[in-house]
């Protein structure tokens, strides 16, 4: 049986409460970890922007996959 690709689209809302999210995730670790002396600083903020990618992946996925049946009667 051939499956079906099904097209899932966010309405603005739920766009912009992943966008706000995501945001706020990379300011707080920017926040957190910027001007700390620490020799590593750039290292630690360049880990968590690449984190903050995943996590946008993540997300996204985690939403299409929860959207999207294997079987739709």
């Amino acid at each position: 049986m051939k499956k079906l690709m099904r097209k899932i689209v966010l309405s603005r809302p739920a766009q912009n409460s992943i966008i706000q999210y995501i945001q706020a995730y990379r300011k707080y670790f920017t926040d957190l970890y910027t001007d700390t002396g620490i020799f590593s600083e750039e290292q630690i903020l360049q880990y968590y922007e690449e984190q903050t990618i995943i996590r946008e992946r993540e997300i996204l996925s985690l939403i299409e996959k929860s959207l999207s049946p294997d079987e739709v009667l």
